[in-house]
């Protein structure tokens, strides 16, 4: 979508896809980190694990599993007709 929208291009996976990607990445991870800060330093000792399986469920669940549905959506080109070649 950014490729079409930003860049203007429809090859597929352009500059657009990879900072897109990037861009996600960083944002995921830096939560993921933020989360994991903030449970340690109001969690007793005991359950610091528990932020850490927090982060990784959440991760596994919502963007791991999630992610066919995203990739279900995407547009697919078309598939051109073979041509059939009979040489004798």
């Amino acid at each position: 979508i950014i490729d079409k929208v930003v860049f203007r291009n429809d090859r597929g996976m352009g500059m657009g896809f990879w900072i897109a990607r990037f861009a996600a990445q960083a944002v995921f991870g830096i939560g993921a980190a933020v989360f994991v800060d903030v449970w340690t330093a109001r969690a007793p000792v005991d359950s610091q694990v528990l932020g850490y399986t927090t982060a990784l469920l959440f991760g596994t669940v919502f963007l791991g599993l999630l992610s066919h549905v995203f990739m279900a959506r995407m547009p697919e080109p078309l598939m051109l007709k073979p041509v059939l070649v009979l040489r004798w």
